[in-house]
Order: C-alpha cells, then sequence, then structure tokens
C-alpha cells in the first residue's frame, strides 16, 4: 500500500473512532492486577475481538 494511501485510511479511521461511528468490539476486561488472565483467555477461547487490561490510575 501507498505511504499517502495508507495516512489516509489511518485518517479516515481514526475520525470513525473519534466520531464514534466505529468501536472495538471488547470481549474481555481484566483488571492489571490479574495480568496473566488475559492471555490465558486468549488462549482457551475462540474469542473475535479485544481482551483488554485495564490500567487504573
Amino acid at each position: 500500500m501507498d505511504n499517502a494511501v495508507h495516512l489516509a485510511a489511518a485518517r479516515d479511521i481514526n475520525q470513525a473512532m473519534t466520531d464514534g461511528a466505529l468501536q472495538p468490539a471488547i470481549v474481555a476486561r481484566y483488571p492489571l492486577t490479574a495480568p496473566a488472565a488475559a492471555p490465558a483467555a486468549v488462549d482457551r477461547e475462540n474469542l473475535i475481538g479485544k481482551v483488554v487490561i485495564e490500567v487504573v490510575a
């Protein structure tokens, strides 16, 4: 893919996310205190979406 085309696509995707038209599919959330749980879930389950490790400040 041409670099200019790639940058334009990235801009379009970022704008869609900013507008709320495109949202990631988060299928599981795990606390930072249990970091091994997230990769274990990915390994044992047929997940379609993102697994998130939450960092709370």
